[in-house]
């Protein structure tokens, strides 16, 4: 990592042509260096204002060339982005200008910044936490509306916030309980052993809740693997392509027209999921098509979610009782299509653990069932509905597992008190507790970190 005290410069705005490109460069001399590559249109540069737009020309320093018209804006320390002065130079969106411009700005004195050096900045002068800087990441990624929404409460530092609530908590537990320690010959408890039972269970419920909230969390940020599977010729294919909304996989009426696994995303709900078109499940008549199958078994033990198919125009078959039997234990949904077709399956000779809140009659072929279907998806991912408000949902797995140690200290906290042992050993834990949870939000990290690199 460079030296922090750099002026450093970059471009701001996603590859490829646009209208506009922005180049942002951060630090004490972020004014200096624009200076001497932006002239002004209609002031002295001397007399701009922080937080207004000016419009001017980007000027090239060796030779005095005007590069591109452009609008400067200047944002005073500490109410930028980073806690510097920042300046951000908008011009025209083509590649060799922002490159060139970029050139100019590095040559006037700034240098080129690493890769989400601004958002260190930020983290490093207490801008944002590491959860929010995270967040950042997160945002600019998402691909659904679920994941958007997430990472922006978490930008706003929903998560944050419960989080500093229970460092609070922990804080006031570990400083009473040495104020024991250190006034024991006082006659007085700053906090009684019932006092630090209540607090632990309360730190272990609250830890508790926030460690199961990642099973969800997960999904929304990352999203499901969900594997179709069946017996040849049920429409597997066909509903494939109709999650994809386009022609992806090949459908005849010959079975076993699929011999390989066909991998899409698709966004159903605003949870992200990858579908997997699996071969028919089936006797195999040669080589290709045993490997086929041995694939297809492969994704159904490997699928968050399975989609098992059946075919309403026909009895159940001896390949949909084994396919439905492999799949029992799983988080699954039973899809009868070609409902437009007369009936001939009989259902009632399966397990109601099969068939209760678990069956969905579709047809592929006019459109009938499928919106249910997607309802159906939805709920046997989230189990319920995303939460409007609180936003405090665990997402990322660093997250998790630190939370999963903070919550193993704790506990072993509420051992030793049970146990009777004294504050010392209590102590120990809560410790390590603290000093976990704040590894989440960087408070551990900007601690042990000097203040200049």
């Amino acid at each position: 990592m460079h030296h922090v005290e750099d002026t450093i410069a970059a471009i701001s705005t996603p590859p490829g042509r646009g209208g506009l490109g922005i180049i942002r460069v951060s630090g004490s001399r972020a004014l200096a260096v624009a200076k001497k590559v932006f002239r002004p249109g209609s002031i002295p540069f001397r007399e701009l204002k922080p937080n207004q737009a000016t419009l001017g020309k980007v000027i090239d320093p060796s030779n005095q060339r005007e590069v591109d018209q452009a609008l400067m804006t200047y944002f005073k320390r500490p109410r930028s982005y980073t806690r510097e002065d920042v300046v951000e130079i908008s011009c025209h969106g083509s590649p060799p200008l922002l490159y060139h411009i970029l050139e100019i700005v590095l040559q006037a004195g700034a240098r080129l910044a690493e890769p989400g050096e601004f958002t260190y900045r930020a983290f490093l002068h207490g801008r944002i936490d590491l959860v929010q800087a995270e967040a950042i990441n997160d945002l600019i990624n998402a691909k659904t509306h679920y994941q958007a929404e997430l990472a922006y409460q978490q930008l706003q530092g929903k998560l944050s916030l419960r989080l500093q609530a229970l460092d609070h908590k922990f804080l006031d537990l570990i400083a009473r309980a040495e104020a024991s320690i250190d006034f024991v010959d006082e006659d007085y408890l700053f906090i009684t052993p019932q006092e630090i039972e209540h607090h632990l269970s309360e730190l272990i419920d609250e830890l508790s809740s926030l460690e199961q909230s990642y099973t969800r969390g997960r999904v929304l940020r990352e999203g499901i693997s969900m594997a179709i599977v069946g017996s040849p010729n049920v429409g597997k294919s066909s509903l494939f392509n109709h999650f994809l909304a386009q022609e992806r996989a090949i459908v005849t009426h010959l079975p076993g027209t699929t011999r390989d696994i066909i991998v899409e995303s698709v966004n159903i709900e605003g949870i992200p999921i990858n579908f997997s078109d699996t071969a028919g499940m089936r006797q195999p008549a040669d080589l290709i098509e045993k490997e086929g199958v041995r694939r297809s078994r492969q994704a159904i033990r490997e699928a968050d979610v399975i989609i098992a198919m059946v075919d309403n125009s026909r009895p159940l078959t001896q390949e949909d009782r084994m396919i439905i039997d492999e799949i029992r234990q799983k988080n699954f949904l039973l899809i009868i299509n070609k409902i437009d077709l007369p009936a001939k399956i009989n259902l009632q000779k399966l397990p109601p653990s099969v068939t209760d809140h678990r069956t969905v009659r579709i047809s592929v072929k006019t459109g009938e069932g499928l919106p249910r279907l997607k309802e159906k998806i939805s709920a046997s991912i989230l189990e319920g509905d995303l939460p409007e408000s609180g936003g405090a949902l665990l997402t990322n797995l660093r997250h998790k597992e630190i939370i999963t140690r903070c919550l193993s200290a704790t506990i072993r906290a509420q051992s030793s008190l049970h146990r009777g042992l004294s504050e010392e050993f209590i102590l120990l834990d809560l410790k390590q507790a603290y000093h976990q949870l704040g590894e989440i939000t960087g408070r551990t990290s900007r601690e042990e970190m000097p203040s200049r690199a």
